[in-house]
Order: C-alpha cells, then structure tokens, then sequence
C-alpha cells in the first residue's frame, strides 16, 4: 500500500491552509488560501511515490495510457496540444514530462518532431521504449542530463501533483534552448468541472 501524506503549500509553506476545489481522476486538488497556488493534497509519501505508479496506476488509466490507436477522446486532447506546439515551435526538439508510456510522444513524431520523454515509472517507461520505440529516460526532470537543449518542454497535467513545482520549473528552463518554451496545463480549478 502506498502511504500519503498531507503536505503544505509548495510554494508559500503555509501548513493546512487550503481549500478543497475538485477532484479530478480520483486525485484531491485544493487551492491555498494564502498564495493561491493548486496542487493535490495528499501526495504519495516521497519514499512511495515510484510504487504509486506501478502497472495498476496506468491500467485504471488505459485510456490514457494503454490504448493503440488512442481513443478517441484521447485524440481530441492530444490533437489540441499539438496544434498549441505547432504554433509556438513549428519542428524541432521536444521533451514531454511525464510522459508515461509517451502517447503524446507518438503523435509529435507522427508530425516530423525529434521527442524524447521523461517518466517516473520504470513500467511505464519501458513500454514506451519498448512497444513504440521511444526514447523515454526514467527519472525525475531535476536530475536529467540533456547534452542539446530541447526547443520545447510539455507538461501535461503534471506540475500539479509534485511536492516542489519550483524545483521543476527550474529543471525545465535549464533543459531549454535559449528562447525555448514551455507548454503545460494544470487543472482549471475555477471552472467548477474538474472532476
């Protein structure tokens, strides 16, 4: 079983002040009343955040994740993203954080980009490698090495559910070209629909 626990505010410090603003794939979002930074709380326990994503985590997210030709709704998601990396990057070096098994990955070498990935899970990771033929490194961004610059980073539902979004933002703008870019998103949490 995987222990979680309540952290403070990333950002700010501030201990147990938030609020509760959505759930979104079985994971609490909350907002912190101080700086108003959203993040999910609870997070995996640093010593268990690797057994979070083991097999069962992205077989309960096979939509995601498992399934070729990707679903449709999948399509759709991904189809948005990359008319957003086209129009910032139209070719060149693409790096996706957390990737998983490198679904978005596929589609951006579909269109002509050089993609590398990054994912936590050594399952996760290995499938990408190993039934599409990516080049995902299995880690965490902050400790990546990179001898070219990448043109463009994706974070896709990502920074939210880390403990240290400064630390990662710093580690994606050491891995960037100069004028390079970031693209992410993260949970509207004033829409009222995430869930």
């Amino acid at each position: 079983m995987v222990t979680t626990q309540e952290i403070s505010c990333p950002v700010c410090g501030v201990d147990a002040r938030y609020r509760v603003v959505a759930t979104r794939w079985g994971v609490r979002i909350v907002k912190c009343v101080v700086c108003g930074l959203a993040f999910a709380n609870p997070q995996p326990a640093a010593s268990d955040l690797e057994r979070y994503y083991e097999p069962a985590y992205f077989e309960k997210n096979a939509a995601k994740f498992l399934q070729f030709p990707l679903p449709p709704e999948v399509e759709l998601r991904f189809a948005r993203y990359l008319r957003e990396l086209r129009s910032t990057c139209p070719a060149g070096r693409v790096l996706d954080v957390g990737c998983g098994t490198g679904a978005f990955l596929t589609v951006c070498r579909a269109e002509g980009y050089h993609v590398e990935g990054i994912e936590l899970s050594p399952y996760a990771s290995r499938l990408g490698r190993e039934r599409l033929g990516l080049d995902i490194h299995t880690g965490r961004l902050e400790e990546m090495e990179a001898p070219v610059p990448f043109d463009v980073i994706t974070m896709w539902d990502f920074l939210e559910h880390t403990s240290e979004p400064v630390t990662i933002l710093r580690a994606a703008r050491r891995l960037l070209a100069k004028g390079g870019h970031l693209l992410m998103t993260v949970p509207n949490v004033g829409s009222g629909s995430v869930g």
